[in-house]
């Protein structure tokens, strides 16, 4: 399936710019794999909306399922990046680092 030609984010807003790069990166994605994104990204970011991690984690305890069954390996790979940062615990926290150094490992051993 061809990418859409989206026509170009200027005079658009931080955000919009960033949506509008996700519908380029996830083209035929829905809506939620648009809003998992937007939060990804926010929280990697320095500064970030101060609801954002409560957000990114209430969107994986409601859709986890559907999260694991849609969302590219990359986006999966960047949930796990982001919990490492914005687990709700410091069990949260470690075991997302983990499983994060596993997947450098993967990656740097292939």
């Amino acid at each position: 399936m061809p990418t859409p030609v989206l026509p170009r984010p200027d005079g658009l807003g931080r955000v919009a710019k960033k949506r509008h790069m996700l519908l380029g990166a996830l083209p035929g994605q829905t809506e939620l794999a648009l809003l998992h994104g937007l939060l990804v990204s926010h929280l990697r970011k320095h500064t970030y909306p101060d609801h954002a991690p409560a957000l990114f984690r209430g969107l994986w305890a409601e859709q986890k399922h559907w999260l694991l069954e849609h969302l590219p390996t990359r986006w999966l790979i960047s949930a796990v990046t982001t919990f490492a940062d914005h687990g709700e615990t410091g069990a949260d926290r470690k075991l997302a680092k983990s499983i994060n150094i596993l997947f450098s490992l993967i990656k740097y051993t292939n």
